[in-house]
């Protein structure tokens, strides 16, 4: 380890505060940290949510018969690496390597895994093009900020919260959602920020606050269709359970539903999804009948588009009750997205991973909304695209994003860094 760019990320004041905090939540052994995470896990389970944990392999191969009783108990475990260092400070042979390994690590140990998750997020777009395609179906790292949401409070020490914030390397919530999307041969699953220690350590709020932000995330991520990725630590967890009992509690109540997932069951989700298609069919009448080939759990929502076949789900939008549907010779525009052939591939799929249907065509008059030719569009280009959708169409067809008539969704994850104190410290000669 370079013990010189090590403090220089942190600082005295940050090493010493947090130095603290790991003496008073762990103990030499690891019986103390496996008891809170255990009784974490039964606690979201009464509630139907299992939590995702990224673990290092070198944790793996210390408390095997543990990390196999979580993955019993329906927990996922996910790759965090082998050791638990910032893959963006080692060369890019010594990352893969380090992936490498902790693969090895949960083979050995009958430990399933199909993603991961950098330690510190610290990913880069060069490693992710150079991990063969065969070894994750996912990734967790792209960091999503509610920061501007944060509610207002005094005595804040923002040197802490600002750190961790350094090693995130967040994008604002005001320019792209927490929606996942492809990202190379992977999925990428976002996950928002701050986190626990974010809020406990570095601003100081109490539990009410705590539970008062996660509660107005949820309610804010249920409107837009968002993914709320509730990033914990567990060695807050039994700190922090009466919160995340009671926003486990609110999530039951919402309407329409949340769905509760693991990061696998996720990206599992956006594979099966991507494969959702529609076909058009010209009828003698002049009418046009749309067959959808989707799966049993997919949605199909439509907006105002009058069928006894559908009823009500959110906003402007119906559930339509079958997989077909016959629009009349007199519909002015066909209610989906016209596509420029010479449209990006890469923008056309993010654009299927939103739900839009489309159809290739020369006609800029003969859909609701078209795509112009382009030589390429950004990340944040395809967000404003999607909003202006969704504000100017009147009339729509669509596939729902989450399973099951969901409208958002809900993981928990947090990272498995150590479980005693012996640990922190193998990890400052890692």
């Amino acid at each position: 380890m370079d013990w010189k760019k090590w403090y220089a990320k942190r600082g005295g004041g940050f090493i010493l505060k947090r130095g603290l905090h790991l003496l008073q939540r762990y103990g030499l052994t690891p019986g103390l940290a496996q008891k809170r995470i255990e009784d974490s896990v039964r606690l979201m389970q009464r509630y139907g949510c299992s939590p995702s944990y990224p673990t290092p392999g070198q944790v793996v191969d210390r408390y095997p018969r543990f990390i196999q009783k979580l993955q019993s108990l329906g927990a996922e475990i996910c790759v965090h690496s082998y050791h638990h260092i910032d893959l963006r400070t080692c060369a890019l042979d010594t990352a893969v390597n380090e992936l490498a390994a902790a693969r090895k690590a949960f083979e050995r140990h009958g430990i399933h895994s199909s993603g991961f998750r950098c330690p510190y997020l610290s990913w880069s777009p060069e490693l992710i093009t150079a991990l063969p395609s065969q070894w994750f179906e996912y990734s967790s790292n792209q960091a999503v900020t509610l920061a501007p949401f944060l509610p207002p409070v005094s005595d804040q020490d923002s040197g802490v919260f600002n750190i961790i914030n350094q090693f995130y390397a967040p994008v604002s919530g005001d320019a792209i959602k927490s929606i996942p999307y492809q990202l190379e041969n992977l999925i990428e699953i976002p996950l928002f920020v701050p986190d626990d220690l974010q809020l406990q350590d570095g601003l100081n709020f109490n539990q009410e606050q705590i539970a008062q932000f996660w509660m107005e995330t949820l309610q804010r991520t249920h409107r837009s269709g968002e993914l709320f990725t509730l990033l914990t630590h567990p060695e807050l967890a039994d700190r922090f359970a009466p919160a995340i009992e009671t926003l486990l509690q609110s999530i039951a109540d919402l309407t329409p539903r949340v769905w509760l997932a693991r990061l696998c069951d996720i990206s599992a989700w956006w594979r099966e999804k991507s494969a959702f298609s529609a076909q058009f069919n010209s009828n003698p009448q002049g009418s046009l009948t749309i067959t959808f080939q989707a799966s049993p759990r997919a949605s199909v929502l439509i907006r105002g588009i009058s069928t006894p076949h559908s009823h009500p789900w959110y906003g402007p939008d119906h559930l339509l009750e079958s997989r077909s549907l016959t629009l009349p010779a007199t519909i002015e525009k066909r209610p989906w997205l016209g596509v420029h052939p010479d449209f990006p591939p890469h923008a056309l799929r993010w654009l299927h991973g939103r739900g839009f249907i489309t159809e290739l065509s020369h006609d800029p008059s003969a859909h609701v909304y078209y795509l112009s030719p382009r030589t390429a569009v950004s990340a944040l280009e395809l967000e404003s695209i999607a909003a202006d959708i969704e504000d100017s169409c009147s009339t729509l067809i669509r596939f729902g994003l989450w399973p099951d008539q969901a409208k958002s969704a809900f993981a928990v994850t947090g990272d498995l860094d150590a479980l005693s104190l012996m640990d922190y410290a193998a990890r400052l000669f890692s």
